[in-house]
C-alpha cells in the first residue's frame, strides 16, 4: 500500500516491515533514526511505548496514550491514526448505540472514536474482568458499559475488534437474531476478501465495513504526516483489493 502511493506520487523510498522484542522497542527506534528512516507505523504490542518515548500535539495521543505513527524528524514525534482512521468509513452514520466486540487495543480505539463522535457504547469481551476494566477507563469520555453476552438488541452498529476472522473460518460470537436490519457491520480484522462475518452480515441483507477502509484511511493520514502532501488513496485502495 505504502510503496504503491510512493511510486505514485513519485517519492523513492521504501516502506518495510520489521519486526522487534518489546523488549528493544525504544533501542530499535533510535537505531532507525539514525540510519536515516523517516518516520514508522507501529503496531502491537508496541503503541503504548510508542507514546511513552515520543512527543505528541495529538489530543488522542493524551486522552489513551496509545500511538501508531512516528515521525523522525528533529525528535521522535507520534500521533494516533488509528481513531480517525476507524471513524472516517462510518461518518455518515447517525451516532446512536454501538456494541464493540473485544477489549484490547483496537477496541479501545474504537469504543474511545465512538464515544468522542457522540456514540453510546456497550462492550463484550470473553473475559468481563477485562471489559469492564476497559469500560471504566473508558468512563472519562462518554457512557461505555459492559454486556455479559454478545447481544447487538438496540444497537445500529457492531465493531468488531478480537483477532477473529484474520484465518479463513474464524467467526466472533453474535446472537444475529437481536440485529437490527438496518445495523451496520464493521469488522477490524481484515484479510483479502471478506471475512466470514461480513461475509454472514452480506448474506442477511445487512450494511457491511471491511477493515481493509480503516487500513487505507489510517495509511493515507500517516502518509500525508510523514511527506505534507495528499496521500493517493485511490491507487492504496487499489494496492489493498479495495478497488
Amino acid at each position: 500500500m505504502h510503496e504503491a502511493a510512493l511510486a505514485a506520487c513519485g517519492i523513492e523510498g521504501r516502506y518495510l516491515a520489521i519486526r522487534v522484542a518489546e523488549s528493544e522497542f525504544e533501542d530499535a527506534i533510535a537505531h532507525l533514526a539514525a540510519c536515516g528512516f523517516l518516520g514508522l507505523n507501529v503496531t502491537l504490542p508496541h503503541k503504548a511505548a510508542a507514546a511513552d518515548i515520543a512527543t505528541t500535539d495529538d489530543p488522542i495521543v493524551r486522552d489513551i496514550h496509545v500511538a501508531n505513527c512516528l515521525l523522525l524528524v528533529d525528535e521522535v514525534r507520534c500521533r494516533n491514526f488509528d481513531v480517525p482512521g476507524f471513524l472516517a468509513p462510518i461518518a455518515d452514520l447517525s451516532p446512536n448505540t454501538a456494541l464493540v466486540l473485544g477489549a484490547g487495543g483496537a477496541a479501545a480505539a474504537a469504543a474511545y472514536g465512538l464515544l468522542r463522535a457522540g456514540w453510546r457504547v456497550v462492550i463484550w469481551n470473553r473475559s468481563e474482568r477485562t471489559g469492564k476494566s476497559l469500560c471504566a477507563a473508558l468512563a472519562p469520555f462518554g457512557e461505555a458499559e459492559f454486556r455479559e453476552e454478545p447481544n447487538p438488541e438496540d444497537c445500529d452498529l457492531v465493531v468488531n475488534a478480537t483477532p477473529l476472522g484474520l484465518k479463513e473460518g474464524d467467526c466472533p460470537r453474535l446472537v444475529w437474531e437481536a440485529l437490527h436490519p438496518r445495523a451496520t457491520l464493521y469488522d477490524l480484522a481484515y484479510r483479502a476478501e471478506p471475512t466470514n462475518l461480513l461475509r454472514e452480515a452480506a448474506c442477511r441483507g445487512l450494511t457491511t465495513v471491511d477493515g481493509r477502509e480503516m487500513l487505507v484511511e489510517q495509511g493515507a493520514l500517516a502518509f500525508e504526516w510523514w511527506f505534507d502532501r495528499r496521500a493517493p488513496r485511490d491507487v492504496m485502495r487499489r494496492a489493498v483489493g479495495l478497488e
